[in-house]
């Protein structure tokens, strides 16, 4: 059991938070490409987060090399993107579909194009806000489809699945929105607007990423138990596990 203040003050109890707790994206490691990690290895420079450190041990990490285009970090757990000229985005690196895009986050503010994450390259792959506020888009080449569960100003747990005709959406382990995004390749990461990091910059505050390629709903449903669990943590109060 863990117990916790949550928010406004109330005790929350969690019974299942042990599983999520003892749960580690490296406990699959075949198919770990990237772990961003909640409060481990932020280096920041001038003005924010010079680089995120890839906690998967394949050296993929997210860089700004920009002072401009840092966001802000406060120093415990959340990464927040200004929504003008913030973004992170690591080096090339091979990603081919099937790949899965675990990322707990909230949307601060919705602006219609805005990317939450892309891939290495324009605007060929991504998550981003589309039409109707609270909505979310995935988008690999073809028809994007849209979930509208990531609503604004909270923290969520949203995994996407990129895997052509059976790709989808998860937030919060609510129902899948799925359809057939396309096949392009991310061959990269980019957080906080589209790939080249030229626009599509988007409002969001971040505390954790996972990046795999595999379609595996065991993994997938660990990883939205870790991420839940997680998400009530980085704002103080008391927390009791065991």
């Amino acid at each position: 059991m863990a117990v916790r203040w949550g928010a406004g003050g109330y005790l929350r109890i969690n019974s299942a938070a042990p599983a999520a707790q003892g749960y580690l994206p490296s406990d699959n490691p075949a198919s770990l490409i990237a772990w961003f990690r909640m409060g481990v290895g932020v280096t920041i420079t001038g003005a924010g987060v010079s680089s995120w450190a890839d906690q998967s041990g394949n050296g993929n990490d997210l860089l700004q090399g920009t002072d401009g285009n840092r966001p802000d970090y406060d120093g415990t757990a959340i990464i927040t993107f200004n929504g003008s000229a913030d973004f992170l985005k690591c080096s090339a690196f091979t990603l081919n579909q099937p790949t899965q895009v675990s990322i707990l986050a909230s949307q601060v503010t919705w602006t219609n194009n805005d990317t939450l994450w892309g891939g290495n390259v324009g605007a060929q792959v991504g998550l981003t806000q589309r039409v109707i506020s609270p909505n979310v888009a995935l988008f690999a080449g073809n028809v994007e489809f849209a979930n509208s569960d990531m609503t604004v100003g909270a923290f969520h747990a949203v995994t996407s699945l990129l895997s052509g005709a059976s790709s989808s959406i998860v937030v919060d382990a609510n129902a899948a929105t799925t359809g057939s995004p396309g096949t392009t390749a991310m061959a990269g990461f980019t957080l906080g607007s589209r790939g080249d990091g030229l626009a599509g910059w988007s409002n969001i505050a971040v505390k954790e990423i996972i990046l795999r390629n595999v379609d595996d709903a065991t993994i997938r449903a660990n990883t939205e138990m870790r991420l839940t669990y997680v998400s009530g943590w980085g704002h103080g109060g008391l927390t009791v596990s065991g």
